[in-house]
């Protein structure tokens, strides 16, 4: 059932209630009753990857949130999904059976997946890809964000080399694989497990089977440092939100995604360098004045940023790039830019200033349910999430 379909349903719960707040990314918490979220505000921001000063050289782009998903579910994040592949890179629709061997009896998402190891080799070691991988494929997961994991092995149909649980490899993407941190009976646990992705690696583990067919089951992902190995079936959906092009993207502030209510902290403009409004050369400087260029006040300080230009309000060298935004009485707000050299006006750049007052914009709102039990709430965006929700008095 997805987030959409959930937020028609008319939650259920009575008696006093009160509010309580959680924050973090994920966000946890625990609740005796089902009631509508009171609030899911989740912080925007802006990137600007990239080291040293910005300059006509060293370009430093600045990005925005134009969009992003929010996920709720109750204790488990995420379903079992196995696939394999026929190389090591990974396809996102799944296949059957790779080509060292190793069968899946399903792509779809599943509690227990059957491993079949047809291929397996005492000339290589058990960490071997000849002697059997597989993905595990998971869907809503967050590059940089860590996980507790765990899974049951069982009905162990063949064991050539005689591997253990503890032999079991799991890969965060590529490279070397980690052996589970516990091993409670048929159930393995990794804690703290990163999740990486990249392009051949996309919303996946890795799992080195060595050799061994059996099933796969009870599959559990629950924040770093939280899990207890109990499975719970996996149930939630995802949201996905995306700015108006009016409004987006947001380089500061934040959206309560229930009320609908954006706040936005910082304003930003790309422009050409053609689009000046006058321009000056000194000997080898070249000063452009863009003026008018914001609706609104913003504050003249070194929290501006420019991806072709470091902040200097003195000037105290035109020896480098460098700009500043102010605001004019005469002229509006007005981005003063000084470049060196030979300049390409055809270029654009970004800008962004913090806004001197908040401004807020009332966005469509979706009602959020919770789920009597864990719920834990998660973002693709940094920072962490502040939760008010409802629990019994």
């Amino acid at each position: 059932m997805d987030l959409k379909t959930l937020m028609l349903l008319k939650a259920a719960g009575g008696g006093a209630a009160v509010e309580k707040t959680v924050s973090g990314n994920p966000a946890v918490f625990t609740t005796g009753i089902s009631r509508m979220l009171k609030s899911l505000v989740v912080p925007l921001t802006y990137e600007q990857p990239g080291s040293g000063n910005p300059s006509q050289a060293n370009v430093r782009p600045i990005y925005g949130t134009s969009g992003f998903f929010v996920v709720q579910s109750g204790k488990n994040m995420a379903y079992l999904r196995g696939y394999s592949a026929t190389n090591r890179g990974y396809d996102l629709d799944g296949v059957l059976s790779n080509s060292y061997g190793t069968t899946i009896s399903t792509t779809d998402p599943v509690r227990s997946l059957v491993i079949t190891q047809s291929e397996s080799s005492a000339d290589y070691d058990k960490h071997n890809y000849r002697n059997g991988y597989l993905s595990i494929r998971t869907d809503n997961m967050v590059p940089g964000m860590r996980y507790d994991i765990s899974f049951r092995v069982t009905d162990i149909l063949s064991n050539p080399l005689n591997a253990s649980l503890s032999d079991l490899q799991l890969l965060a993407g590529s490279g070397t694989g980690s052996a589970a941190n516990e091993i409670e009976g048929d159930t393995v646990i990794w804690r703290n497990f990163a999740y990486r992705e990249a392009a051949t690696y996309r919303q996946a583990w890795e799992l080195r089977n060595c050799g061994m067919s059996f099933t796969l089951s009870d599959f559990l992902i629950t924040p770093a440092g939280t899990t207890d190995g109990e499975y719970e079936p996996y149930t939630g959906g995802r949201l996905d939100i995306a700015f108006p092009q009016e409004v987006g993207p947001v380089y500061g502030g934040e959206l309560d995604v229930v009320s609908g209510e954006l706040r936005l902290d910082y304003v930003g403009v790309t422009f050409r360098i053609s689009d000046y409004s006058a321009k000056t050369d000194y000997d080898g400087i070249t000063f452009y004045d863009f003026r008018n260029i914001i609706d609104a006040p913003v504050r003249n300080n070194s929290d501006q940023k420019c991806s072709i230009a470091r902040y200097s309000w003195n000037g105290e060298t035109l020896l480098e790039d460098h700009f500043y935004i102010y605001n004019a009485s005469a002229c509006g707000t007005r981005l003063m830019l000084y470049l060196t050299g030979e300049v390409d006006e055809s270029q654009e750049f970004t800008v962004i200033a913090p806004l001197e007052e908040t401004y807020v914009i009332q966005l469509s709102g979706y009602g959020a349910p919770t789920n009597a039990g864990v719920n834990t709430v998660w973002t693709d965006t940094p920072g962490d999430l502040s939760v008010v929700y409802l629990d019994k008095r």
